[in-house]
């Protein structure tokens, strides 16, 4: 009312409005707020501060959720509800809404990405993301190193082998003690004249 006691018009009031606050702005040397982010989340009561409760919680499903079933679950962690506004005897939705400690907002006072067609929007942006992103082994390192490490592993002890065929017929031992040095020299000749034979009777087989 003004002074004269008639009412005021308020025709386009919220541009006048906008026109005011920018000018004490500058005037008192106070900043213009650059979005939601820069916004003093501890200052605020009331619904001011339930609405960006809200557009937090959104603004972290949105970034990861890819169906609206995903969106209703991860908002409720959030203490979020969700309503759904649908076109008068028809089962298509045409807005969004939603509810946190008993106080309602529509999805466009929260934020114009959060009405209901840009929201789906975004979920068929995440959707395709995920189909086109590359399948990789998702197991943590220390897990595949687990299971390399309990694979039976082959053993490293060296056998010998032989001679093989050629052993059994010459009927030569796989392995042969070395000649200690304190042998006398007859001994060395008796164990090289057995040896002669033992290939000797090998060959004539």
């Amino acid at each position: 009312m003004d002074n004269d006691g008639k009412t005021m018009g308020n025709f386009n009031h919220w541009h006048k409005s906008r026109k005011i606050c920018r000018e004490m702005t500058e005037c008192y040397g106070y900043h213009l707020g650059k979005g939601k982010a820069k916004v003093n989340r501890q200052a605020l009561r009331g619904n001011d501060k339930l609405r960006y409760a809200i557009h937090d919680a959104l603004k972290s499903v949105m970034a990861k959720a890819t169906s609206w079933k995903q969106v209703e679950t991860m908002l409720a962690k959030h203490g979020v509800g969700i309503h759904y506004k649908y076109r008068s005897g028809t089962n298509e939705v045409q807005g969004i809404s939603f509810e946190k400690d008993g106080v309602k907002f529509k999805g466009s006072a929260i934020d114009r990405k959060f009405s209901f067609a840009n929201m789906e929007k975004q979920l068929n942006e995440n959707r395709a993301m995920e189909a086109t992103q590359p399948i990789t082994d998702s197991s943590p390192l220390a897990e595949q190193i687990r299971e390399i490490l309990q694979q039976p592993q082959r053993s490293q002890t060296y056998e010998p082998q032989g001679l093989g065929l050629l052993g059994d017929l010459l009927n030569i031992p796989a392995s042969i003690e070395p000649e200690p040095e304190s042998m006398s020299d007859a001994e060395r000749r008796r164990r090289k004249r057995k040896k002669q034979e033992v290939q000797s009777r090998g060959i004539s087989r």
